[in-house]
């Protein structure tokens, strides 16, 4: 039997899908420090418990601290089905060294419940969790809170720096390779 290889997933069409991307990206904007700017909004959004008004709030933030809004758009999805339950847990548990809160393996049981309630997109079951999320509310969202802003600054302010010098390292080079 015959097996084709597809050449559209190798190893080296996909350093070149990055790169363009890669590219595509620093051309959003002209300076790097927007582009960067747009990355920590995004990821700091994304570590706050805000899922509903996320793009609001980066779309707020990087129009007022003139980062890039697109990116920080797309950063914001940081925090999707797959990462919630994760980046959510981590908050809270940095967040309940300031504010106690129910124990988390109790507060990681009720957002993985309702995870599997969004990806298998049961509203009525959602509802039902999202209602004890309600009713703990003042025990789960408050240290989520705290640990989301405090979390989020560091990981937004770890992308800017990292990203602001890819993107500068990647210019000169570019512009170097240019001449």
């Amino acid at each position: 039997m015959y097996f084709s290889i597809n050449k559209k997933y190798t190893p080296k069409r996909i350093r070149q899908k990055i790169l363009i991307y890669l590219r595509r990206l620093i051309r959003l904007r002209s300076t790097p420090r927007a582009i960067a700017l747009g990355v920590a909004i995004g990821i700091f959004v994304a570590f706050t418990p805000t899922i509903g008004i996320q793009i609001l709030l980066a779309a707020f933030f990087s129009s007022v601290l003139n980062a890039n809004q697109p990116v920080a758009i797309i950063f914001v999805w940081t925090t999707n089905p797959l990462t919630f339950p994760f980046i959510y847990g981590f908050t809270y548990w940095v967040g309940n060294f300031f504010w106690n809160g129910p124990p988390l393996l109790k507060v990681r049981g009720i957002l993985m419940k309702t995870d599997h309630a969004l990806e298998k997109e049961d509203v009525w079951e959602f509802y039902d969790r999202l209602k004890t999320i309600i009713y703990l509310w003042r025990d789960i969202f408050i240290p989520l809170t705290i640990g989301g802003i405090i979390a989020g600054i560091i990981a937004g302010s770890i992308a800017y720096i990292i990203v602001l010098q890819i993107i500068v390292r990647y210019k000169k080079h570019y512009q170097i390779r240019k001449q």
